[in-house]
């Protein structure tokens, strides 16, 4: 199975920002292509790139005011292996966040 993912984010950065994209396919995927490009009123900017304990890839930057582009493009080839859920992580990343009131997520 073949799959392509992207993103692109415009954002106006109004002063000195500390960043962390969660952007990427994960460590393990099977990419045929990737490209992360990420630019300050047009100059690129590299991030450091850090990987959690699933595999997840995260970008993490820093950047003061202007105008950042992010774009993000890859094409994977197969099934996204399966993650063994133990029960910390279920406890972690089950609980309400500001990014997730999980307590108010009702069944449809």
């Amino acid at each position: 199975m073949i799959r392509n993912v992207s993103a692109r984010l415009e954002l106006e950065i109004q002063g000195h920002t500390n960043m962390v994209l969660s952007i990427a396919a994960a460590q393990k995927s099977q990419l045929s292509s990737e490209r992360l490009d990420i630019s300050l009123d047009g100059r690129s900017i590299t991030p450091e790139e850090l990987v959690d304990r699933h595999g997840s890839r995260l970008h993490q930057l820093q950047g003061d005011h202007g105008r950042m582009v992010i774009e993000y493009a890859a094409q994977l080839d197969g099934q996204a292996e399966s993650v063994e859920v133990d029960p910390l992580d279920l406890i972690v990343y089950l609980r309400p966040s500001r990014y997730c009131e999980s307590d108010s997520l009702l069944p449809t």
